[in-house]
């Protein structure tokens, strides 16, 4: 089956970032087809000038501005099509094209990905980040996460060097959604490694400030109990990759035990495990431990700078 990958491309650093990211994963692949699509900002309608000279002078020059608009797209297009031949991804597998803004970038790279038969995923670049309050002002990733109902969004930032994944599961049924996507698109590239990473939440992290009584017994047999959870959730989630064909010695796991802060854990783990790619479910368990975009999905997302962060579900 075909993997289709669209590319939101805007000829800026971040952006072919994220083209070198496409064409480091999925170098070699014949099972993959990348369409590279380059918004192009909308030029706002005419007035309605009761002058006829005046109106046709005010066509001309829209006119003209849009074949100029159009002739640098084609220049960034090309930098796109450059970028692709140089990572070796042959030219019958790629395409790339133009459009003029309708709803907005973020909206417009949704709805061109939910066309036809659809594709299975929306790459884009990452701004520089700053303060996690202001950081995603006006970005079109944060745009595209928050908008996302079926088709994953990846957001890359840095230079992708290491095929090594981070699945970072619950044992919620979206986690084990994720780890099926994760398999679904890099299940056969034999370089690919998997870590299914797990932060168990301390009762204290779950139940907020002001415990004051002695939990010490509670809260380890909490955490013997999610674990004995998580391991049969990596049991399952084994499986689906090894079903996606990726063998068992290109699967680890990992449980961090007593978390007091899930994102934390997850960035300190994508940082000194080497990993290039960090893959997270959109939303986690119902109740208590819920895990949320705008929780530890959107954190992870904000502090994993330097990789590709996979939003999924």
């Amino acid at each position: 089956m075909e993997r289709k990958i669209l590319v939101g491309f805007d000829g800026s650093e971040r952006s072919l970032r994220a083209l070198d990211y496409v064409g480091f994963m999925f170098q070699g692949r014949n099972d993959v087809y990348v369409t590279v699509l380059h918004i192009m900002n909308a030029l706002p309608p005419l007035p309605k000038e009761p002058d006829i000279s005046l109106r046709r002078k005010l066509h001309l020059q829209k006119e003209r501005l849009e074949k100029e608009r159009k002739e640098k797209a084609q220049q960034v297009l090309q930098r796109a099509r450059e970028t692709l031949i140089r990572k070796k991804i042959p030219e019958d597998r790629f395409e790339v094209k133009a459009e003029f803004q309708k709803q907005g970038k973020a909206r417009d790279l949704l709805t061109a990905a939910e066309k036809g038969s659809s594709h299975d995923a929306v790459v884009v670049g990452r701004r520089g980040l700053g303060a996690f309050t202001k950081m995603f002002a006006g970005s079109v990733s944060i745009e595209l996460v928050e908008m996302q109902k079926e088709i994953p969004v990846i957001v890359v930032g840095g230079v992708i060097e290491s095929k090594k994944v981070l699945i970072a599961v619950d044992d919620s049924d979206n986690s084990l959604q994720a780890v099926d996507y994760a398999g679904f698109i890099l299940g056969g590239d034999p370089e690919v490694e998997f870590v299914l990473f797990s932060a168990l939440p301390s009762i204290q992290t779950l139940l907020g400030d002001g415990i004051t009584c002695e939990i010490n017994e509670l809260e380890q047999c909490y955490q013997s109990d999610e674990e004995k959870q998580m391991n049969e959730f990596f049991a399952k989630a084994e499986k689906v990759l090894s079903d996606a064909g990726v063998t068992r010695d290109r699967i680890k796991t990992k449980i961090k035990k007593k978390s007091f802060n899930v994102s934390k854990d997850i960035f300190e783990e994508a940082q000194k495990g080497g990993y290039g790619t960090v893959v997270l479910g959109r939303k986690g368990k119902t109740g208590i431990k819920s895990i949320v975009i705008g929780s530890v999905s959107l954190k992870s997302l904000a502090s994993i700078e330097d990789r590709a962060v996979w939003i999924v579900g």
